[in-house]
C-alpha cells in the first residue's frame, strides 16, 4: 500500500526542492509536482544567473551530511560515474566557475557630469545558472526517487513531472492530472506547499491570485504601482568574474531626470557568456512607426509589428549594456546571443498573495514567489524562496519532532515565510521610485501612464500572457 507524503510541493521553484530535501533529511515523506516546464527563474527566464551570497552553500553541506547520517551510503543516490552524489558541489565556494565577488555603483548628475560612487561590496559571492542550480536540486530528488526503486522499496520521494494539479482542498488532499489525463489523488498530506509563478497554473488551481502593490514614493507621481519593465539576455563577451550592479541617470527629451537599475553577471571562470538585466526608463516608448520601422496603421499585434518592437528592445538592451560595461555597442551588438538567451522585454511587479488563508495544516501555505515579491534585482530575492523559506521548512519538522502540533507548527511556518518575504519587499521597495518631478502636471502623467502601459501589453505577449491593456489607435484601455 502506498504511504501518503508528509509532504506535498506544488510548483518547480527553489524553494519547494528545499522543502522537500529538508523533509527526506528529517526521516519524512515528499511529493513534489514540479510541472512540464523545465524548473527555471520564473520571471527573469531561462537564462538568468543569480549572484548570491558565499555562505548558502552550507546549507547543502548541511543537507549532504543529514542525509548521509540517516540513510547511510546505499540511501544517498550517486552519479552516472558511480560517486556520491553531493549536492554542495552545486555551489562550492572554491570553484572558479561559480566564485567572484560583487559591487553596486551609484551614478548621480551632478554640476553637469555623471559623479560614480561604489554604495555597496561583496567580497566573496557565487554566480550559479538558476537554470542549473534547480536542476540540480530537482534532479537529486529524483535520483533519490530512482535509487528506492531500484532497491524495490517504496519511494521516500516522488516527483511526479508533466502532472498538473487539478485542486487541492481545505484538509490537504491535493488532485492531479497525469500526463494520459487521469485523475490522481494524492492523499492527505500534512503540509502543502504551493512554489508557482503568482500567474502560474498550480497557483490558479488552488485559487491563489496575486495583487500588485500600490505605493506613494513621494516622488510626485502619486499612488503607482510598484512596476519596472526589464530587458533580460546575454552576451558572448567576458566580464570577469565580478556581478555588477548599477544605479544610474536617465534623461527624457526634455533632460527630465529618472533612474534605471542594470546587473551584470559572468559565468564560468571567464565571466563568459555575461547575463544581464537592464531596467527601462520610465519615460521609453517601444513604438515602431515612430522609428521607422514599420507603416503607421500597422496592427499593434501582427508580426511585423511584434519584430519591430522585438528590435527596438534589443537595440535598447546593447545601448544599455555598452553603458554598464564600458564598452562599444558594435563589439556588443554582435556578441547577443539567441534562442531562450535573446534579449526579452520582462514585466516586474512588486506583489502580496490574495486567496484562502495559510494558517492551519493541511492548508496551502505559500512559499518562493507565490507569497509575495519585491524588486527581481535585490540581492534578496534568490535567497529568499531556497534558502530562507526552504529553511523554514526545516525548522517545521523540528518543531513536530518536539510535540508541537501540526497547526501550531503550520502556522508558525506561514508567519516565518510571511515575514521573510516582507523582508525582501521593504528593502527593495525604494528600487522602484524616481527622483522627484513635483513639476509635472496631469498630461506628463497621463505619457508616463501610457508608456508603462505600453510597455506592459508587449511584455505580455513576450511572456504568452493575455496582452492588456490593449492598444487601440494608440490609446491604452
Amino acid at each position: 500500500m502506498r504511504q501518503q507524503p508528509d509532504l506535498v510541493v506544488l510548483g518547480g521553484g527553489g524553494a519547494g526542492a528545499m522543502a522537500m530535501l529538508w523533509t527526506l533529511a528529517a526521516g519524512r515523506r515528499a511529493v513534489g509536482v514540479p510541472g512540464a516546464d523545465p524548473p527555471s527563474d520564473p520571471l527573469l527566464g531561462p537564462g538568468a544567473t543569480w549572484c548570491l551570497p558565499a555562505g548558502v552553500h552550507r546549507h547543502l553541506e548541511l543537507l549532504d551530511r543529514l542525509l548521509l547520517r540517516r540513510y547511510g551510503p546505499d540511501g544517498v543516490p550517486a552519479r552516472a560515474d558511480g560517486s556520491r552524489w553531493r549536492l554542495a558541489d552545486a555551489l562550492r565556494p572554491t570553484d572558479p566557475a561559480l566564485a567572484g565577488g560583487a559591487v553596486e555603483v551609484r551614478e548621480e548628475w551632478t554640476d553637469g557630469e555623471s559623479r560614480a560612487t561604489v554604495t555597496a561590496t561583496w567580497p566573496a559571492v557565487l554566480r550559479v545558472p538558476a537554470t542549473e542550480l534547480l536542476a540540480e536540486l530537482w534532479g537529486y530528488l529524483a535520483a533519490v526517487e530512482a535509487t528506492d526503486r531500484h532497491a524495490g522499496r517504496a519511494p521516500r520521494v516522488r516527483v511526479l513531472s508533466g502532472h498538473a494539479v487539478a485542486g487541492q482542498s481545505m484538509a490537504g488532499r491535493v488532485r492531479l492530472t497525469a500526463p494520459d489525463g487521469a485523475t490522481v489523488d494524492l492523499g492527505d498530506s500534512e503540509l502543502v506547499l504551493l512554489d508557482d509563478h503568482p500567474a502560474g497554473a498550480a497557483a490558479r488551481a488552488c485559487g491563489v491570485t496575486a495583487a500588485p502593490l500600490v505605493v506613494d514614493h513621494g516622488d510626485g507621481r502619486g499612488p503607482t504601482l510598484a512596476r519596472a519593465h526589464l530587458v533580460v539576455g546575454a552576451l558572448d563577451t567576458s566580464v570577469g568574474d565580478l556581478c555588477r550592479r548599477r544605479v544610474a541617470p536617465a534623461f527624457d527629451e526634455d533632460h527630465d531626470e529618472y533612474r534605471v537599475r542594470q546587473v551584470a553577471v559572468g559565468r564560468g571562470p571567464t565571466g563568459m557568456p555575461a547575463w544581464l538585466a537592464v531596467q527601462v526608463p520610465e519615460y521609453h516608448v517601444f513604438d515602431p512607426v515612430e522609428a521607422g520601422l514599420v507603416p503607421p496603421g500597422t496592427p499593434p499585434d501582427s508580426p511585423d509589428h511584434l519584430d519591430a518592437v522585438r528590435l527596438l528592445v534589443r537595440r535598447l538592451f546593447v545601448t544599455a549594456a555598452a553603458e554598464l560595461l564600458q564598452r562599444p555597442e558594435a563589439a556588443l551588438d554582435g556578441a547577443i546571443r539567441g534562442g531562450p538567451d535573446r534579449p526579452r522585454l520582462v514585466s516586474a511587479t512588486a506583489w502580496r498573495p490574495v486567496g484562502p488563508p495559510s494558517d492551519g495544516a493541511g492548508q496551502l501555505i505559500a512559499v518562493g514567489d507565490t507569497v509575495g515579491g519585491g524588486h527581481p534585482l535585490h540581492p534578496l530575492r534568490p535567497v529568499t524562496g531556497p534558502f530562507r523559506h526552504g529553511h523554514r521548512v526545516r525548522r517545521y519538522w523540528r518543531r513536530r519532532a518536539a510535540g508541537t502540533g501540526a497547526g501550531e507548527a503550520a502556522l508558525a511556518l506561514a508567519v516565518e515565510v510571511a515575514a521573510d518575504t516582507a523582508e525582501w519587499i521593504n528593502a527593495s521597495i525604494s528600487d522602484f521610485a524616481e527622483p522627484p518631478q513635483f513639476h509635472f502636471n496631469a498630461d506628463c502623467f497621463a505619457e508616463l501612464a501610457y508608456a508603462r502601459a505600453h510597455r506592459e501589453h508587449f511584455a505580455a505577449l513576450e511572456a504568452g500572457r493575455p496582452a492588456h491593456p490593449a492598444l487601440l489607435d494608440g490609446v491604452p484601455r
